[in-house]
């Protein structure tokens, strides 16, 4: 690593990094170190098997600095890592920690990589969905280019706290896999907001969100969370907005809130346009959706397969499933159906919409027992024999879409 640094055990300590440039790193290969040519590797840590780590960084700061590339743009310089990596386990706490101004690119590993797990802690466990609200780790106004995600976030075990994160203001784009990764294991909560960054260009999608539990249908209690508002998620190659599995269970998930910022006046919806597949898709692929979303106020616009998708596939006890609430979005042009819901345990309420010009239906609710559910070659195939879904339309506008306005299937 170009800078390592260690907290081990019982340590406590504030950690400043800032105007370095930082290139060329180059990987060990050494199994007893846990950086793998990152340009800076923090580490929070435990050895003692008597008792757990409670390591303390209360203050990270890393601020202004080239990493991966030099303010010329000097072409090679890429670090063979990940360009900030972050790792912190047991019962360690990090809070206020600041990534700003940084401009982090062509490293071969992610341009961030925030990995928690066991019980360790981040921040604080509030959610409030206000445009400027900060969270206990804040990234803002980086340029994120050419790595393999932009941004990743892995939350494993515990659910002690919740992990709670600011992503702002940010130029994410052309990284070879995604934009914004978010990943929850087993226990582990995360509450991110994703405010005003340009995500655009990236190799697999805008945003990806996924869970995961020991069994398809286990009972952990993962789950993703945040307040996404005011993006530019366009020309991605896969989807505009992915999410599988659990979310907004313990705070509420929103893409997009109406009306205006209360200080700025900006709109608050994001611009979700021209991506390879879907502008959003809410599907059952690696975990079963359950929880609650709010789609407001976006123009979801020109993608490639269609505007929204909800593919159902739900846990099979009663009361779980997706409720969604899809208020006042503008879904145009889109190559495919403007709402498309399939589902065997949904509840959505689909409100004060204009779907137009779509090429395909602009709004279909298939309603049955088994959803089957396909994406890159991977198919899940999920049977709920109780399965309620219930759609709520009203005040929409449907019109000249290349199907029908409204097609309901069982």
């Amino acid at each position: 690593a170009g800078v390592a640094v260690a907290m081990q055990d019982t340590a406590t300590g504030d950690v400043s990094i800032t105007g370095n440039t930082i290139t060329s790193s180059n990987n060990d290969n050494n199994a007893s170190t846990p950086y793998a040519g990152d340009a800076i590797y923090i580490d929070l840590f435990g050895t003692d098997v008597s008792f757990e780590a409670f390591n303390q960084l209360r203050d990270l700061t890393i601020d202004g600095n080239y990493l991966g590339t030099d303010a010329a743009n000097t072409a090679g310089q890429g670090n063979a890592g990940h360009g900030v990596g972050i790792h912190i386990e047991e019962s360690t706490i990090i809070d206020r920690t600041q990534i700003s101004h940084n401009v982090i690119a062509n490293n071969i590993g992610d341009g961030v990589n925030f990995h928690r797990e066991d019980d360790a802690r981040v921040g604080r466990d509030i959610v409030d969905p206000i445009v400027g609200e900060e969270r206990a780790v804040l990234i803002y106004e980086n340029i994120i280019t050419t790595n393999s995600d932009g941004i990743e976030i892995l939350a494993q075990n515990g659910n002690l706290t919740t992990s709670d994160f600011e992503i702002k203001d940010n130029t994410i784009s052309t990284n070879s896999r995604d934009g914004i990764f978010l990943h929850a294991e087993a226990d582990a909560t995360m509450l991110v907001d994703i405010i005003n960054n340009q995500l655009t260009l990236n190799g697999f999608n805008g945003i990806e969100s996924t869970t995961r539990s020991t069994s398809y249908d286990g009972t952990d209690r993962r789950d993703v969370a945040g307040t996404w508002v005011q993006n530019n998620i366009s020309n991605n190659s896969r989807h505009g907005v992915l999410i599988t599995g659990r979310l907004g269970n313990r705070d509420m998930l929103f893409i997009g809130l109406d009306g205006v910022d209360p200080v700025t006046g900006a709109d608050r919806g994001n611009l979700i346009e021209a991506n390879g597949r879907d502008g959003i898709q809410i599907s059952a692929l690696l975990d079963p959706v359950d929880g609650r979303v709010k789609i407001a106020n976006n123009s979801i616009l020109a993608n490639s397969t269609g505007g929204i998708d909800l593919s159902g596939g739900s846990y099979t006890f009663a009361g779980s499933g997706l409720f969604s609430s899809i208020d006042n979005n503008l879904i145009a042009f889109n190559d495919g159906k403007g709402i498309d819901i399939n589902s065997n345990g949904q509840t959505s309420f689909i409100r004060g919409n204009t779907i137009t010009e779509n090429t395909s239906d602009g709004l279909e609710i298939l309603s049955a027992n088994i959803i089957t559910v396909t994406e890159d070659g991977v198919t899940r195939t999920i049977p709920r024999f109780d399965a309620v879904t219930s759609v709520t339309a009203i005040g929409n506008f449907i019109d000249n879409n290349g199907g029908r306005g409204v097609d309901l299937q069982t």
